[in-house]
């Protein structure tokens, strides 16, 4: 039988990303510092309106609601939606655009996957075949040949499923 792991019940990969994403951009912090991030974002979900169990994830807007209220406000971190509004983006300019944007300094990409799993995770890398991960379950990279977009019908081929509205670009200030 094997082990559980983060995420196997409690679906906090979103949480932890959050709190990777802090670290990377403005840390080391320390393991208290961490343990009360992770409590003040969980604070800040379960204050939402529809009160859904934690356990199911967090969804975008949870996310969104996150980062407003606690990772722009009470850290030097910026962020926003490079494909906002814009409807269906190819492959090629979701990759080609974090490629772009984590060639910066102090940045990094928070974004949500699907495919093999649904999952929220960090990217801190883009290289011409690889998606660099700072991931809470070990993931070390997604390779582009086992990515799609989300919207794209052969997705049942990939292993990873990317989805521009759930990309968010993330600089320490």
């Amino acid at each position: 039988m094997p082990p559980y792991f983060q995420g196997s019940l409690d679906n906090f990969c979103g949480i932890y990303s959050i709190v990777n994403a802090i670290n990377h951009l403005c840390g080391p912090l320390n393991n208290y510092h961490a343990r009360t991030l992770f409590q003040r974002i969980l604070i800040c979900i379960n204050s939402r309106e529809n009160n859904v169990s934690i356990g199911q994830g967090l969804t975008l807007n949870d996310v969104a609601r996150v980062m407003n209220e606690v990772v722009c406000s009470e850290y030097s971190i910026r962020r926003y939606k490079p494909f906002h509004g814009q409807g269906k983006v190819s492959f090629n300019d979701y990759w080609s655009t974090l490629q772009a944007e984590l060639a910066l300094p102090n940045t990094i990409a928070f974004i949500g996957i699907s495919g093999l799993f649904t999952h929220w995770t960090i990217v801190k890398k883009v290289t011409e075949h690889n998606l660099i991960l700072n991931d809470s379950i070990g993931i070390r990279y997604l390779n582009r040949n086992h990515c799609i977009m989300a919207s794209h019908r052969a997705r049942r081929r990939k292993q990873y499923w990317l989805y521009p509205h759930k990309t968010f670009i993330l600089k320490a200030r």
